[in-house]
């Protein structure tokens, strides 16, 4: 299933794409360092995740194609330069098997990347409001503006981790909520932009909000599956949020620390880890609140234009766990 999904937003998001690394022109940059850095993240960039959740949500209440991309452009920006800005705030050195801008040329080229794709965010936002009406702009502002606000402040929560790490499994998992504010935003905007109605944009709203959340704890069951990441985590003092769960089990966190606490973690000892945590009860109730939250996220979709792919998406997200 989430092979099926990643079909579908890969093919949402293809004109859009195609138009943001057109936008992406590093001709006039005079700077050879900056330039590199520019070209290798335009070689790399392939965050169809964010565009296609927004097209299909714009599909949803009866928009099109030709919508959808007046939006999908500066919101690829806007995204970009978030997730520039988040590798240097979490020292991401590496990420799906390659350098990061951080990690090939450094925290300060990455910052001055990242301020780059926010200029073509701003110039990408002024031309669509040439054909947005205003109101609706007005809200698509504002959508943004407290979608970044709100994950700026959950970013500041998850540094105070690294000194006195999450313990408390309610905390993070709020704090994973408030991280899915940019996804929220997308299917907010996909509505808007798609000439939604005022409840449909309210579901989607609330249907984004969910995504996001169960997009996140997924991602947090998969880091358990690296040893890498894995390690990187426990060094950077945040743990994946189904240990956090797990942990509240005293002979689980016993038997988890002990191997945790070895130099070097193995593929092996990960498995014994993975064995662990999703045996717990701890665990096997946070799939439960998942599979709670995923059909509050298919009943918000019921009465639209169009709900198949934003099934899908849900559906995708359980899948294996």
């Amino acid at each position: 299933m989430i092979k099926d999904i990643l079909e579908v937003l890969e093919a949402k998001s293809v004109k859009a794409f195609e138009k943001a690394k057109q936008q992406l022109s590093t001709k006039e940059i005079e700077n050879t360092r900056l330039r590199r850095a520019l070209d290798y993240y335009k070689m790399n960039w392939n965050d169809v995740l964010h565009p296609g959740i927004l097209a299909i949500a714009c599909e949803a209440v009866g928009g099109n194609e030709e919508q959808s991309i007046l939006m999908q452009v500066p919101m690829l920006f806007l995204s970009a330069a978030a997730d520039l800005h988040d590798d240097i705030l979490d020292e991401s050195q590496m990420k799906n098997g390659k350098l990061t801008v951080a990690g090939k040329y450094g925290t300060e080229v990455a910052l001055l990347v990242g301020d780059q794709m926010l200029f073509k965010a701003m110039k990408a936002l002024y031309t669509s409001s040439k054909t947005i009406v205003a109101e609706r702009m007005d809200s698509i502002i504002s959508a943004i503006d407290e979608a970044f606000v709100e994950v700026g402040e959950a970013h500041t929560v998850e540094m105070g981790f690294k000194e006195k790490p999450a313990s408390n499994p309610k905390n993070y998992f709020r704090l994973l909520e408030r991280k899915s504010a940019i996804l929220e935003a997308h299917t907010r905007i996909g509505a808007l932009v798609g000439d939604g109605d005022e409840r449909e944009i309210e579901n989607l709203t609330r249907y984004g909000r969910i995504l996001g959340t169960l997009m996140t704890i997924r991602d947090e069951f998969i880091d358990l599956f690296e040893p890498k990441e894995l390690a990187d985590r426990l060094k950077n003092g945040c743990l994946p949020l189904p240990m956090i769960y797990a942990y509240q089990n005293p002979l689980v966190k016993k038997k988890v620390m002990a191997i945790l606490s070895k130099p070097e973690i193995s593929k092996k000892d990960a498995d014994i880890v993975v064995d662990l945590v999703f045996e717990d009860r701890h665990v096997k109730r946070l799939r439960d609140e998942m599979a709670e939250l995923s059909t509050k996220a298919l009943e918000l979709t019921t009465g639209l234009y169009k709900r198949k792919n934003l099934e899908l998406a849900v559906n995708a997200l359980l899948d294996d766990l």
